[in-house]
């Protein structure tokens, strides 16, 4: 077994500290290009393969959703201690962004945060799968839990971006299967979030793929709307797939993504005229 990836990035003048939460069948290095940016922009970042990804564990494989949720909250412990004068802003997409509200919902504490960012989160598939299915899982994951099944998931669905798409059909460590039982604990924590209340007394940034083929826009309007926060902010972008930081216009929505931390994380304000530019996208 591989050691587990961790990217920390520190930047000596950092405004704050940035999470990032990947998605499902990724792994902490695909961020390079966001990890790029945020330094850039003066943030500390930090990203880590999740269980089952990457060098983590056995690869593509889950025995209980909660192993992400207490290794979130071991990361979140950890850059607190790092860095204790520092807001932390928690950014979590896809798989990730349902890592990051079930985490909320059950493990958050008051003061552990100073923002949230969620990008394209998982409260449903758009990929249409049965109700027999999910039953058959169900009963697999006791049976026959390491039986690997496809995820379904297509590079041509992720992005529009011709370059990614090709890294991602060719890179060995994205997971093209994933184990019966991991499959039935992300759509469990998937019905437990649509089903409980969300409530935040944190600023949260809401960005969606308006044009999905992973996860149900739907599903996440719903989400967001069912949200109980003071200070909510709701981001569609009409024509993009998934991967909104991969797509061809990510650096205006990385952009609009900076404008709003600007806004609403004590300290993350910096002089326009002093304002980095930007990095190629």
């Amino acid at each position: 077994m591989e050691k587990r990836t961790e990217l920390l990035r520190v930047h000596p003048g950092a405004r704050a500290v940035v999470l990032i939460v990947h998605g499902m069948g990724e792994y902490a290095e695909r961020y390079g290009w966001l990890v790029d940016q945020l330094y850039h922009a003066q943030y500390t970042v930090w990203v880590g393969d999740l269980p089952g990804h990457g060098g983590f564990g056995i690869l593509g494989h889950l025995e209980d959703f909660r192993e992400y949720l207490l290794v979130l909250e071991n990361d979140l412990l950890r850059l607190q201690a790092q860095f204790p004068k520092l807001p932390i802003v928690l950014f979590g997409h896809s798989m990730g962004g349902l890592i990051v509200l079930r985490y909320l919902q059950e493990l958050q504490k008051p003061t552990a945060l100073s923002a949230v960012t969620l990008s394209s989160p998982a409260l449903d598939v758009a990929i249409p799968i049965s109700k027999l299915t999910l039953r058959l899982a169900g009963v697999l994951s006791s049976t026959m839990p390491r039986l690997r099944l496809s995820t379904r998931i297509q590079a041509k669905d992720v992005t529009r971006n011709l370059e990614i798409q090709h890294a991602y059909t060719n890179e060995q460590r994205v997971l093209k299967k994933a184990s019966v039982r991991f499959l039935h604990e992300f759509f469990k924590a998937m019905d437990t979030c649509r089903r409980k209340d969300i409530k935040l007394e944190i600023p949260v940034l809401w960005m969606q793929a308006g044009a999905d083929r992973v996860v149900s826009v739907i599903a996440s309007r719903a989400g967001f709307e069912r949200l109980q926060a003071a200070d909510k902010t709701y981001r569609e972008y009409p024509d993009c797939y998934h991967e909104l930081f991969n797509e061809p216009n990510r650096l205006e929505i990385f952009h609009d993504w900076l404008r709003w931390l600007e806004e609403h994380i004590p300290g993350a304000q910096i002089h326009r005229e002093t304002y980095p530019s930007p990095l190629p996208s």
